[in-house]
């Protein structure tokens, strides 16, 4: 059997491949014809037929289209656009499976990449929900005008009416949005509360039994409300982003002479977590939106400051010392001058909060060259049937002389 190439319009042909390994971005890893092959929608310990999508001068991408002996870990997936939409990869594994995978995923690149080889990653923590969970949706139109996700490689969308991940209240907008006849392309955005039952959908749009156009929405963690704009970042499970919090506060174990900075707060989850427990908190958050959200969110709490700043501007902008500190980059990390600015503050004990393995690991080499160990490494499931995994990293400051050079190697 041949099948087009979506790489330079080659006949590619469907291989039988036996899978071994499981690859960052979800797929499967196997071997055909002395080739690495990574198999999308397949499975450690599986026999199967790969469609092969792309070749690369190192690997072929493709998709399993039959399944010839199953993993034992196979599930069925409870999605009927499952291997089309892009936004869940491993609905098709057991959950048990999914967390094995992650911690997988998680101690390789530490042990590959930060080469910490001893540091003992902990068991992932489960997530409360494993359906239903998810907190923010950025739904796009296709060309017919219904709203969806995008398939996981391409830009063509798939039109959905539910989703499986998603909270409740965001699936009953859906069903409103889409007699709506929207132009390709078009992007809406839809938020949930779930604690408050507070909902945000943005743009302001036309439709007769759905509040549109919210400037934020409000949601509580641990008992704190919170306000929320449209694109300023919060945690997208809401229950799990407690449990992390609490990690965190557990991580840093503040005290009432400490003054924390929070950096990269959006709008100052963490540190207003904390704040009836140190002396001051400083957050530090470039998009304005979540900064205005911050000062809103720390009425009534006279020890917090929120700066709007990059945090590669971190030095123009704070002064320390820091005994504590608590940092939650975007998937790309640290750069080396935001890691150099932060360094240079010694805060005690560091709290680095990930949603990329990689990156993590990069800055943790880059961290440990820099003067601090790496206590406990602690993988949460914050995104149940994907392949995404959030990391906390504890650290402590164990020498009082840093050498720059080894964080110049390249953001």
């Amino acid at each position: 059997m041949a099948t087009n190439s979506t790489s330079g319009g080659l006949d590619l042909p469907q291989l039988r491949v036996t899978l071994t390994d499981i690859a960052y971005q979800g797929a499967a890893v196997g071997r055909a014809n002395g080739q690495v092959v990574f198999a999308q929608y397949g499975l450690p310990e599986e026999e199967v037929l790969v469609e092969v999508e792309e070749r690369h001068p190192r690997y072929l991408y493709g998709r399993v289209t039959s399944v010839l002996r199953p993993s034992p870990v196979r599930a069925f997936p409870p999605c009927p656009y499952f291997g089309e939409c892009g936004g869940c990869q491993w609905q098709h594994a057991s959950y048990d499976a999914q967390l094995s995978f992650k911690h997988h995923l998680v101690s390789e690149q530490i042990s590959r990449v930060a080469n910490l080889p001893e540091l003992r990653i902990l068991p992932v923590i489960p997530s409360p929900h494993i359906w239903h969970y998810h907190n923010h949706a950025r739904f796009v139109a296709d060309r017919g005008g219904k709203l969806g996700f995008r398939r996981l490689r391409g830009r063509e969308v798939v039109p959905i009416d539910f989703c499986w991940i998603m909270l409740l209240p965001i699936n009953r907008a859906l069903k409103s949005l889409q007699r709506v006849d929207f132009p390709a392309g078009h992007e809406v955005v839809v938020r949930a509360g779930l604690h408050t039952g507070s909902t945000l959908v943005q743009p302001p749009l036309p439709v007769p039994d759905l509040p549109t156009g919210q400037r934020y929405l409000e949601e509580e963690l641990l008992g704190r409300r919170f306000r929320i704009s449209g694109e300023a970042f919060f945690q997208v499970n809401t229950l799990q982003a407690e449990n992390l919090v609490r990690l965190v506060a557990s991580a840093l174990e503040p005290g009432p002479s400490d003054r924390l900075l929070d950096l990269y707060a959006g709008v100052g989850t963490f540190g207003l977590a904390l704040a009836d427990q140190v002396r001051q908190v400083v957050e530090v958050e470039e998009y304005g939106p979540a900064a205005e959200d911050a000062r809103n969110n720390a009425r009534g709490l006279d020890n917090v400051e929120v700066v709007e700043s990059r945090a590669e501007d971190l030095a123009k902008h704070v002064s320390g010392p820091f005994e504590i500190a608590i940092v939650d980059p975007p998937r790309s990390g640290l750069g080396a001058s935001a890691l150099h600015a932060l360094v240079a503050l010694k805060p005690r004990r560091l709290a680095y909060v990930s949603c990329d393995p990689s990156t993590l690991a990069r800055d943790l080499r880059r961290l440990a060259d820099a003067g601090y160990e790496v206590l406990s490494l602690q993988p949460l499931d914050m995104f149940p049937q994907t392949f995404h995994i959030e990391t906390l990293a504890a650290l402590h400051w164990r020498r009082s002389v840093y050498h720059v050079s080894a964080m110049y190697r390249g953001d």
